[in-house]
This record gives structure tokens, sequence and C-alpha cells, in this order.
């Protein structure tokens, strides 16, 4: 006991102090396994945030595989576009009538906002005309309200031509009409169609000896005496390509239902064969191939005029497989949309900077294109301005919205409205376009910045919406540069709609079997994306150019080119007529044969 008390006095018992160690070492544990409780929760929360992400994600993408739709429009309704738009400018401090003055200006009644229904820069509005015989449908009046009309369309006011069939009751055709009297008619119609199909254009090239008034007799001639006997033949007309079996009127409609309806060789082999007279696809292909040759002078001519003249020019590329052995290699196909002027295709065999300099080379202006690395070659190098693609940027906020509804609709509502403004400056001159950009477009840039900075504070770094916010801020000086610029479009629309013909067609045709295919698809979709640009026929333009490219100077085949056919055509002379002319439509000069001294026809 005297020891026991000593070792308490002096704070030296044995079990103490081990009691004491082994409470602070369960107090470093549970603060340690604190700590990484902590830390678990901390991974929990972002692996919650990460799955929910997730999930959207599929979510969209199962929404996305079940439409089962190549081409999904990207539109929001109408009415939560704007909703969202007033939101964003009291969430900003502005007054509530600001909206509708920035906004629109006036223009409650704005098509909806989405960039994919922004009408070509060059769609014209005509009237049918009516013939004055014809009694007005009623169901062929406009809406007061602006809407489309319903119902069966008014077949007087087409150009078909008519077979008018006549129907009298059986009471009357027996009495072959005698004791009635007509007192009305009433009118129907319907569309029929006939079986249609080739025809053939018999080329009779007849020859001619002078008669024996003016020329020595048989015998005289075999002795030498008096001059040799005139014997003609009448020539082809210019417009007859020798050597081939197709007119060109058959090989246009081979081409643009080839490369504008995706129609393949062995579909159109199936479809003469039930017209009556079967084309192997072989023979269509020697017809590509020499249409091919006389047309693709005037691609490389607009080509070479729009790096020279074009202060813009838009760009977009897609995948182009080309069969190989064993294997399809990926090519690349480019439209170029020289403003207003050509629509030009060319394809490479890499996606690079260097690909797409060797297509335009010399070109110092402005490219709309996205926002893809094989540009900024162009941009840094090469003295090109980059021109923002404000549809490319509204796509990222369309991407968001299964994620983060709210501020994608608020991003897509301002947007919308500046396409609102483009849809106004639609028919202005770049000087008026670019004065309403300012008055009316530069407000609403400004308040999407404001709106930006704002929000991309308070979103998950890995979110869709975090994507859209980091797309406008790395292409911001891009994005605003058509507010400098009335002659800049603000989206790339009209390049993605040239390429949608190549991206449906690989449904038909899968792939091109060899680079000379995707040659000819090039040069043949420039013409026939160029006959839409200035609104001419194509399959019509076709026949024209193929009947007199052969004849034209190669140093002036731009004057071929779509944009400059019609003036073209109405400067030609007498014989340049006649070759763009079909031959059965041609008058011909024939005289009534007389009989030959054999008595035979001549």
């Amino acid at each position: 006991m005297t020891i026991c008390a000593r070792v308490v006095t002096q704070g030296t018992c044995l079990q103490c102090k081990e009691s004491k160690a082994a409470v602070a070492r369960a107090e470093a544990r549970v603060a340690e396994l604190t700590r990484e409780a902590a830390l678990l929760r901390d991974q929990l929360r972002e692996a919650l945030k990460l799955t929910d992400l997730q999930g959207a994600d599929l979510a969209r993408w199962r929404d996305l595989v079940a439409s089962m739709q190549p081409n999904r429009p990207e539109r929001v309704v109408r009415n939560e576009l704007q909703l969202a738009f007033a939101q964003v400018m009291e969430s900003l401090g502005t007054m509530p009538g600001a909206a509708n003055e920035t906004g629109s200006a006036g223009h409650a009644a704005n098509p909806p906002s989405d960039p994919s229904t922004v009408p070509p820069s060059n769609a014209t509005s005509s009237e049918d005309k009516q013939d004055p015989s014809d009694k007005p449908n009623p169901s062929d009046q406009q809406d007061p309200s602006g809407s489309s009309p319903h119902g069966r369309r008014n077949l007087r006011k087409s150009s078909l031509p008519v077979q008018e069939i006549t129907i009298d009751p059986d009471e009357v055709v027996a009495d072959n009409g005698e004791g009635w009297e007509l007192i009305g008619a009433e009118s129907s119609e319907a569309l029929a169609k006939q079986r249609g199909g080739y025809f053939r254009v018999r080329f009779l090239r007849r020859t001619w000896v002078r008669n024996a008034t003016s020329t020595p007799t048989i015998a005289a001639q075999l002795a030498g005496e008096g001059p040799a006997a005139q014997i003609v033949t009448g020539a082809l007309p210019e417009c007859v390509w020798p050597g081939v079996m197709g007119d060109p009127s058959s090989i246009a409609n081979t081409i643009v239902s080839k490369y504008d309806d995706s129609l393949p060789l062995n579909r159109q082999e199936s479809i003469t064969e039930r017209n009556g007279f079967v084309i192997p696809r072989s023979t269509q292909c020697d017809w590509l191939a020499a249409a091919y040759a006389a047309t693709f002078r005037v691609v490389d001519a607009m080509m070479d005029d729009g790096i020279e003249h074009c202060h813009v020019i838009a760009t977009d590329a897609t995948g182009a497989p080309v069969r190989a052995r064993h294997e399809c290699r990926n090519w690349h196909a480019f439209v170029f949309i020289m403003e207003h002027d050509h629509v030009v295709f060319r394809h490479s065999r890499e996606h690079t900077g260097d690909a797409v300099r060797a297509m335009i080379p010399g070109f110092h202006g402005h490219l709309l294109a996205d926002a893809a690395g094989i540009y900024d070659h162009l941009y840094r190098d090469h003295d090109v301005t980059e021109a923002g693609d404000w549809a490319h940027a509204r796509r990222y906020f369309w991407k968001a919205l299964p994620t983060d509804r709210a501020r994608a609709i608020q991003g897509i509502a301002i947007i919308g409205k500046l396409f609102d403004v483009e849809r106004d400056a639609l028919v202005m001159t770049p000087d008026e376009r670019l004065q309403l950009r300012r008055e009316r477009s530069a407000p609403l840039v400004k308040i999407f910045d404001e709106w930006a900075e704002r929000e991309q504070e308070h979103v998950d770094d890995r979110s869709p919406i975090r994507k859209a916010f980091g797309y406008y801020k790395n292409q911001r000086e891009a994005l605003h540069r058509f507010l400098a610029d009335g002659q800049l479009p603000i989206h790339n629309n009209r390049s993605e709609a040239a390429l949608r013909k190549l991206v449906l067609g690989r449904a038909n045709w899968m792939w091109f079997e060899n680079e000379s295919g995707l040659k000819w698809y090039c040069t043949f979709r420039s013409l026939i994306a160029s006959c839409a640009l200035h609104g001419l026929n194509p399959e019509t333009y076709l026949e024209g150019l193929l009947r007199l490219a052969p004849h034209w100077p190669t140093t002036r085949m731009l004057e071929l080119s779509p944009r400059d056919w019609q003036r073209t055509v109405d400067g030609l002379d007498e014989r340049g007529r006649r070759i763009i002319t079909p031959p059965w439509r041609i008058q011909s000069s024939t005289v009534v044969p007389s009989r030959n001294r054999r008595g035979i026809a001549a």
C-alpha cells in the first residue's frame, strides 16, 4: 500500500498511463474516420451528380434513338421561349417593356425562333395566274389569320395539260339529243398519270446528188469528161452527242435522279424497265463519265471566281466513304457557299487545315464555319477572318435541355431574338442590315453576355450547359463579328442543308465505288445546288449545258455557271440557240424527195 500510494502521488501509475494512451489513440482514430467519412460523403455527392447527369444523357439518347430521325428538328415551343426571355430581362433588372423594344421592336407576330426555319435569302414570292374562265374555289382563299389553306389543291391553277371528257346522260345519248336542251354543266377534275418513258429520236441523214441537168452523165464522168458529181449528206445537229446513245435530255435526267433524288443507278435501271426500255447501269455510268468531262471546267471556274471575289465563304464538311479492297476509306466532302453566287463541292482524303487551304488557295476574306480545329491554321497563318455560327452555339444549349432546361431555354430564347432580327433584314442591303443590327441585335448580344457571365458560375463543370457556355466564351469574338459587317450571315445553316443530300443519300448507296464517283458527285451536286440558289430547273439547265459546253471556249466556262446562265442564253447568236434547242423542236428544212434515175425515192 505504501508503494502504491507513492506511485499514485507521483502520477506515474502504469494503468493510468495506458488508459490515457488508449484514449488518445481512440480520439485520433475517430478524427481520422471522421475525415474519411466527410471525404466519402463528398465523393458520394459528386458520384450522385455524375449519375444524374449520365442518367439524363441516357434518357436523351434513348429519345434520339426512339425518334429514328436522322435530322431531328431543334425546335422549342414559342410561348416557352417568350416566357424565358422575359425572365432573363427581369433577372437583369430591365424594365418589363424593354423586352419588346429590344427583342422584337414591335414585331410581335414573328415566326418561330428557330434558325432552321429562316427562309433562304433568294426566296421570292409569286402569285399563280388563274384562267379567267375558272371560277374561284373557296377552299383556295388565304386564311385571314395567315395560316396555310387546307384541303384539296385547285388543279385549275396548275400548268398541266388538260384532256377533257364530256359525259352525257344515257337517255340523251339514246335520243341523240333530239328533244333535249342543254341548260348547264358540272365540272370536276382529277390528277391522272400516264405511263411515261423515253422515246427514240431518229436522224435520217439523206444523201443527195445533183441531177442530170447540172451534172455530167455517169459515162462522161467515167471517161474523165467534166467535173465530178456533187454528192452531199445532211450533217447531224450540233446539239447531238455523236457516238453516245443517250441524248443530253436523257443524261440530264439520269444526273438529277442520282444526285438530287438520291436514286442509285441500279434503281434507275429498274425504273426504266417499268417504262418499257431497260437502260443498264453500265450505260448510265458511261453517260455520267461523258457528262463529267463536259462540265467539270464550269465548276472549277465557279470555285476560282468565288475565291477571287467573295467577301465571305461559308463551309462545312461530312464523311464520304469510298469503297476499297476489304474496307471503306473515309474521305471527306466539303461544301463552299460563295455568298449568293455559287455552291461548290470539293473532296479530300484528309480533314485538315492544309486540305482546306489547298481547296481555297489565295482566299483572304471571311470564313463562316463551325469551331473545328482544322480552320485555326487558316485564321492564324493565312489572313483569313473567322465568322461565328450562332446556330452552332444554339445547338449546344439545345443539347442541354434534358439536364438544365431552365437555363437552356433562356439561352435559346435570346438567340432566337437574334434570328428574328435577321428575318426582318433578309431583303435589306448590307448597309441597311448593319444599321438594323446595331439598333436591335447589339443590345441582345449585350444581354446574352451579361446573362452568360452570371449563370456560368452556378453550373456544374461537367454538365452539357457548361459546354454551351464554354463554346460561347471561346467563340465570343467570332460570334460578335456580324455586328460590324452587314454582309456576314449569323449562321451556317445553308452549308449544313447543302450537305444533307449526301448524308441522306448514304442510306441508299452506302459508299462511293471509287474516287471518280466522288469527283462526279462533287461536280454535279455543285451545279444542282447552284441551280437551286438561282431558281433554275436543274434538269433543264443541265440539258442545255450538256448541249452547249462542248462548243464553248474553255476560257469562258464561268459564263455557263447557273449564276450567269440566263444572261448567256439571252446573248446567244442563231447558231448557239440552235445548239441548246432539242433536235425534235428544230424546224427541219427538208424538201420533198424526187425520183432519181433508178426510180428510187431520194
